[in-house]
């Protein structure tokens, strides 16, 4: 169950998005795109979360601070995007002329956004919708590449959104990956599908799991540490990634 809420706190209003999860032993939290996300035991009250983040408002303080100096920065450079390992720029392009319908076009130096000057549809949810297609491409490639490796059959393969994973792998043997992979540099994107994939065979984080993910990629630990600590910035939301996109209006 999820729970959205405000308090105030030492004059600050802070926005709260509580999920109570059955699995969950114990309250942790974190800051992104200017809310407090906690995630706590399904039983917990909403008053003894409150009290959890007062304690800790000092952290929750300096981490929103660093958020709204990131965002200030934003607005003074070009809004861009992490897009297989490269931070690249977004441009806007509304054309009175443009019949059908949206689309995106890239290059080595940026992602231009084809737009009807007219259209109704928000730039970043028509980029998050092309990079959930670019991800399971992509996705779907590396794990047709793995899973002989391993002797594994094809298995179901889902794209999801999650908010703090890269990728699972279920009982039934259907793999998930997150959307934002397309964000990582794609040996980073190999490496969670290999991941993932060994637990097939191996359902823990064993030696032995590790030890065929070393076997399969033997560098696994430097994609691993950069999606660590890239983590924030890909799952920052797109439309605060944008934040002042301008559009550029052709006359062609």
């Amino acid at each position: 169950m999820t729970e959205a809420f405000s308090m105030t706190h030492q004059g600050y209003m802070l926005h709260v998005v509580l999920k109570r999860r059955q699995n969950a032993k114990r309250l942790t939290m974190r800051v992104r795109d200017g809310e407090v996300h906690a995630t706590a035991p399904a039983s917990l009250k909403t008053q003894d979360a409150e009290a959890f983040i007062a304690q800790h408002f000092d952290w929750v303080k300096k981490q929103l601070d660093q958020d709204a100096m990131a965002m200030a920065q934003l607005e003074d450079t070009q809004p861009a995007i992490w897009y297989r390992g490269v931070l690249t720029p977004v441009v806007l392009c509304r054309d009175p002329n443009h019949l059908g319908r949206s689309k995106i076009i890239t290059t080595p130096d940026q992602i231009t956004i084809h737009m009807a000057a007219d259209s109704r549809l928000r730039p970043a949810r028509l980029l998050e919708n092309w990079l959930k297609t670019q991800a399971r491409q992509q996705i779907k490639t590396a794990l047709d590449d793995v899973l002989p490796e391993l002797g594994q059959a094809p298995v179901p393969l889902s794209i999801r959104d999650q908010k703090t994973r890269w990728g699972s792998c279920s009982t039934t043997r259907r793999l998930s990956f997150n959307w934002r992979l397309i964000m990582a540099p794609p040996a980073a994107l190999h490496y969670v599908v290999v991941h993932e994939a060994v637990h097939l065979i191996h359902h823990d984080h064993s030696s032995r799991f590790w030890g065929k993910v070393a076997e399969m990629m033997p560098d696994y630990r430097h994609h691993k540490d950069w999606l660590n600590s890239h983590q924030q910035d890909l799952f920052a939301n797109l439309d605060r990634r944008l934040h002042g996109l301008k559009p550029q209006y052709s006359l062609i």
